[in-house]
């Protein structure tokens, strides 16, 4: 709930003054505080939302009972009963947006000092030393991170003059975008950065349109309302628009939407009146409109010469982006795995939808279809780019059916190069989902193997690998749909520049972009082993990995619950560098050998502890007493610490065949356990000291041994 609280933080008071308001607030609210619960949720769910924020502020027994998942139906209720007030924006939570819209105080500091409206674009309200301190010029961006970062007209520094940059932006969101730019840039990802540059235009795209129906909603809620005259603006709205359309203007210039309010106004003061057109009133505003229009032409002009901004590009990007939400064929998955949300969990932890899209095609690729470019580049107006491409749609999802089938069958070709005949006749297809087929019969049978969890793919030239400190690499493992080169965002930056059609990829690019994706036997077995001792053998990945942290290894000392991909690389990796006992061999010097039992082993069928299993809570071990020495030294196994003497005996029989431990040789207790605990030498010495010790030990007891017989 912190990200949340700082969105809402209390002003800046006095002890004295916080705590007479805590006083007064306590006196007041007893009533309310004695109140039925389900009584008090129903009375707040008819509550303005301003009144919402200002009664959380008050007690941290209200923030705490409003700041739970199971209160978001009492802000959702509040908001929706606003006149005209949009939905909740993408990525803010409704409290976060009910303090934007009717809370007085600064998003950043608190204080309620010279705070001005709303910024729709930035989602702040900023007092006036904020807008110094935390606004920044919005500077030309070229190339993939090209509109990448909110910027705003209507928030501007004190010294701001009308010659000054067209917009501003939060510094703390520039300096995150370009922490974020120079680290993966150090770690030369560039498919990486791909992915993350499209995503932050697409939510750049989505949250200036929506800042947009926000600012138009603060305006219009200034002026009075009535059925009747908003007929009447839209009569004159439309004569007056279609008089200047015959002068000469494109439409693209009535839109002021992203002008300072002043501007807005004053256009809206000529256009948005609840009045006839009459003859004399045209000759008398024509002038002052088109000096209006005269401005915004020139700042659109700029706009699209310096910023590139393309109204007929975002329209295209627009109808590709709906069209790829349309032919999402895995949304009945996504759909499925969403109900069972939590409903207990605080606001800001809310479970955060699946990223899982159905491939699609870079736009280099998707430019042939249905001649996406044509209509770019022959577009007058974004009516005509959507007349044309609703005319070319049937098309484009025809050649995008196409594209996919190709990309499964190539896959799944190469995946099952190393299957026996047999093998890749009775293909297993069945994919369930919370146990159910329902929601992937319509996919095709490929699609439906590739999706499986145990389908693990990687590829098979020599860059892609993962290091494991002194252990060597391995190769990373991919799930389909999960590759770089099947998920791309309809973004036409490359058409826009100019790379057209002579510059597109080739017709079999996509067949040699996914050539190096073949089948990781060594993952898939171990999947299958895990899957098997779950009872899950047909079920797709992407639940496993929705299911988060809840997957705890049966054969580990502290069962630390881990995501599914963890555990997968957890006994893929330990059965890379336990072969025998071959690594206890490599860590500890020892003359007498440490045997050790590899618990690990798949193969190993005499353990009564399970593999693997499920648990909804995230394991927590007891207050450790002791802690075992030889997992100490052996760096694999750190911190394989007991509540019990008991659980450390059947810990060394089982691992160590030890039947007698001993206190500083095979355990410790404190004031040694602290050192193990903190991974320090301490009072425990170094690991040489202990391999002679450890030796002195068994030399002995051969001694004994020999002098009994």
């Amino acid at each position: 709930m912190d990200k949340f609280h700082d969105s809402i933080n209390l002003p800046h008071l006095s002890k004295k003054q916080l705590d007479e308001r805590h006083k007064l607030a306590q006196s007041g609210l007893q009533g309310i505080m004695k109140m039925p619960l389900e009584l008090f949720m129903e009375i707040a769910s008819h509550v303005h939302p301003g009144d919402l924020i200002s009664l959380i502020r008050t007690t941290k027994f209200f923030r705490t009972l409003l700041l739970v998942r199971s209160s978001a139906p009492v802000w959702k209720r509040s908001l929706s009963s606003v006149r005209g007030l949009p939905p909740c924006p993408t990525g803010m939570m409704e409290p976060q947006y009910a303090a934007l819209m009717f809370s007085e105080h600064c998003t950043i500091c608190g204080t309620q000092e010279g705070t001005g409206m709303p910024d729709p674009y930035l989602r702040v309200r900023l007092c006036p030393t904020c807008r110094d301190t935390e606004l920044t010029e919005w500077d030309i961006q070229h190339g993939l991170l090209r509109n990448s970062v909110p910027f705003s007209q209507h928030t501007r520094p004190s010294g701001h003059s009308r010659y000054g940059p067209l917009g501003y932006r939060l510094r703390t969101e520039k300096e995150e975008t370009k922490r974020r730019e120079k680290e993966l840039n150090r770690n030369s990802d560039l498919a990486e950065l791909v992915l993350w540059a499209r995503q932050r235009h697409a939510d750049w795209y989505i949250r200036s349109g929506e800042g947009d129906v926000l600012l138009e909603y603060i305006v219009l809620a200034a002026e009075p309302y009535s059925r009747v005259s908003e007929d009447l603006k839209t009569e004159r709205r439309t004569q007056i628009y279609e008089r200047l359309k015959t002068r000469g203007w494109n439409e693209n210039y009535f839109n002021f939407w992203k002008r300072n309010l002043q501007t807005i106004q004053n256009w809206r003061s000529l256009v948005e009146v609840p009045e006839p057109l009459t003859e004399q009133a045209w000759a008398d505003m024509l002038p002052t409109l088109e000096k209006l229009l005269e401005g915004n032409c020139r700042w659109v002009d700029q706009y699209e010469e310096h910023y590139g901004w393309d109204w007929n590009r975002f329209k295209m990007e627009e109808l590709l982006r709906t069209f790829k939400e349309d032919m999402d064929l895995y949304q009945p998955i996504v759909d499925v795995l969403q109900q069972s949300l939590a409903k207990s969990e605080p606001l800001d932890d809310i479970k955060k939808g699946p990223a899982f899209r159905a491939p699609f095609p870079d736009m280099l690729t998707a430019c042939h279809w249905g001649s996406i470019v044509c209509i770019y580049k022959q577009a007058t107006s974004s009516e005509y780019v959507e007349r044309r491409f609703n005319e070319v749609r049937d098309k484009i999802s025809q050649k995008l059916s196409e594209w996919r089938t190709n990309g499964e069958s190539q896959l799944v070709k190469q995946y099952t190069a190393s299957f026996t005949e047999v093998a890749r006749l009775s293909l297993n297809t069945v994919l369930t989902v919370r146990g159910s087929t329902d929601s992937t019969r319509h996919l095709s049978d490929n699609a439906r193997f590739l999706l499986r969890a145990d389908t693990v793919l990687m590829r098979n030239d020599s860059e892609d690998t993962e290091m494991y400190d002194k252990y060597g690499p391995t190769r990373k493992s991919y799930h389909y749909p999960d590759i770089p080169d099947l998920q791309n965002y309809p973004y036409l930056n490359d058409v826009v520049w100019g790379r057209g059609p002579e510059y597109c990829t080739p017709p079999d690019n996509n067949e040699r972009e996914l050539q190096p994706y073949v089948r990781h036997f060594g993952k898939e077995t171990v999947v299958k082993t895990l899957l098997r001792e779950l009872d899950i053998p047909d079920v797709a990945h992407i639940e496993l990995e929705y299911m988060g942290k809840v997957f705890v290894c049966g054969r580990c000392t502290l069962g630390e619950a881990m995501e599914w991909n963890e555990i997968v690389e957890h006994y893929y990796l330990t059965s890379m560098v336990w072969v025998g006992d071959g690594f206890v061999h490599y860590a500890l010097k020892t003359k007498h050998p440490v045997i050790f039992q590899n618990t690990h082993d798949l193969e190993l069928c005499t353990s009564a502890e399970p593999l693997v299993c499920i648990r909804n809570d995230t394991c927590v071990p007891l207050n450790p007493i002791t802690g075992c020495l030889i997992c100490h030294w052996i760096n694999h196994f750190q911190n394989c610490t007991f509540g019990s003497m008991e659980g450390m005996r059947k810990h060394m029989l089982k691992m160590y065949d030890v039947t007698e431990s001993v206190q500083g040789l095979h355990f410790v207790t404190e004031p040694y356990l602290s050192d193990m605990l903190e991974a320090i030498d301490g009072h425990l010495g170094d690991k040489r000291d202990w391999e002679k010790k450890w030796d002195a030990y068994h030399d002995a007891r051969s001694a004994v041994d020999e002098a009994g017989a």
